[in-house]
């Protein structure tokens, strides 16, 4: 029993390792097919577009190839092929903040319809952008590279004020005990306080009027959008009537078309030789109809002077018996 026991063990791992080789064996096969296929692609989309393989360790833990590529002067992408590849299609993502329809303001990624081709993918994308160019967001970008110094340099200035400032002409037993009040009053006596106050105030200020101006463009932007909406629907209503017209214009024109005219007079041409054909046939009839009367007319007239001729011969005939008899 022992010996069966080890036999099926070493059966089941030999049995283990041979299946794990040959996984092995087609995840390097798939990993090969993979590989070729993103090269293809890449290569293909090289013509039309400067495309760089960012090697990271990072995607390459991830599974992931990741490419970077020039769309135009001002728009750069990031193109990833995922580990499952070409199971999943490849994402493309924008390197900055942007706005556009097509384009996720949480994510950067870009929508774009995967047709089992890389570079008409990134054609679309750049005829989508041709028509509505992406938008920069200006906010982020200047804030970037313009901090607000001002409201830094009194935060650090609040931040560096010494305790004792807050007490003056005090002993230091007094001190001690101020120490264990609520110094909120005393902070706020402070110059550095009012002016980091006041600075925040003017900001709020400059806030709602940007939030008024923000409410005024939405607002103009919803009445563009009934208006927009009306002169679609007058449109709407314009096409819908227009379509049995342009049917009909369709069918006549159609109706008047090279070919049509040709199969028509045709047609015509087909009916006016029968019609002469039956003509020439009714006349022939007609002419054959006359003869024939005219030789009945004859044979009837010869066919009653045989008979005369006949009869005149019988009575000659009679006359003579008679005579011969007397």
């Amino acid at each position: 029993m022992d010996s069966e026991l080890l036999d099926t063990k070493i059966l089941s791992k030999i049995l283990i390792e041979n299946h794990s080789k040959i996984l092995n064996q087609q995840n390097e096969q798939d990993k090969q097919q993979r590989d070729l296929k993103i090269e293809v692609y890449i290569q293909e989309a090289q013509i039309n577009f400067n495309i760089k393989k960012l090697n990271l360790d990072f995607y390459k833990n991830l599974g992931q190839d990741v490419y970077i590529a020039e769309l135009s002067s001002q728009i750069t992408i990031m193109i990833v092929f995922h580990y499952d590849f070409p199971k999943s299609q490849p994402q493309i993502f924008a390197t900055k903040q942007m706005s556009h329809r097509l384009i996720d303001p949480d994510t950067w990624q870009i929508k774009a319809k995967w047709n089992d081709s890389l570079i008409q993918m990134m054609k679309d994308i750049v005829n989508q952008f041709a028509t509505q160019a992406p938008e920069d967001d200006y906010m982020i970008e200047h804030l970037m590279k313009n901090p607000d110094d001002q409201f830094q340099k009194q935060i650090k200035a609040i931040q560096t004020v010494e305790v004792r400032k807050l007490f003056t002409n005090c002993s230091p037993n007094q001190f001690q005990q101020n120490l264990q009040l609520d110094l909120t009053p005393f902070i706020m006596q402070l110059e550095e306080y009012k002016k980091i106050c006041k600075l925040i105030v003017e900001r709020a200020q400059q806030n709602n009027l940007i939030g008024e101006s923000i409410q005024q463009i939405m607002s103009e932007n919803a009445q563009l959008k009934l208006e927009v909406e009306a002169k679609l629907q007058h449109f709407t209503d314009i096409q819908f009537e227009g379509y049995p017209l342009d049917q009909f214009c369709q069918k006549l024109a159609k109706s008047f078309s090279d070919k049509e005219l040709a199969r028509v007079l045709e047609k015509k041409i087909q009916m006016l030789e029968q019609y002469r054909e039956e003509k020439y046939e009714n006349k022939i009839n007609e002419e054959d109809e006359k003869k024939f009367e005219k030789d009945i007319k004859e044979y009837l007239g010869k066919r009653k002077e045989y008979q005369i001729s006949i009869q005149k011969r019988q009575y000659c005939l009679r006359t003579l018996q008679n005579k011969y008899k007397n």
